[in-house]
């Protein structure tokens, strides 16, 4: 979005699942005409924290 970005990652290493999560903000102030963007940005990011991971047995 040019003000922040946003980004999660999740992995299987060995037995173990790992997630990350990365916040940058590149600005601290954001211009009035960009509160959509920043409302976008927050909603991506509660909806990524609220997800669920399925953990599926292997054969």
């Amino acid at each position: 979005m040019g003000f922040a970005m946003y980004q999660s990652k999740v992995e299987v290493i060995g037995s173990k699942l790992r997630y990350s999560r990365e916040f940058v903000r590149r600005k601290v102030l954001i211009q009035p005409d960009r509160t959509e963007d920043l409302r976008e940005l927050q909603g991506i990011i509660g909806a990524d924290q609220v997800a669920a991971v399925v953990l599926k047995r292997a054969q």
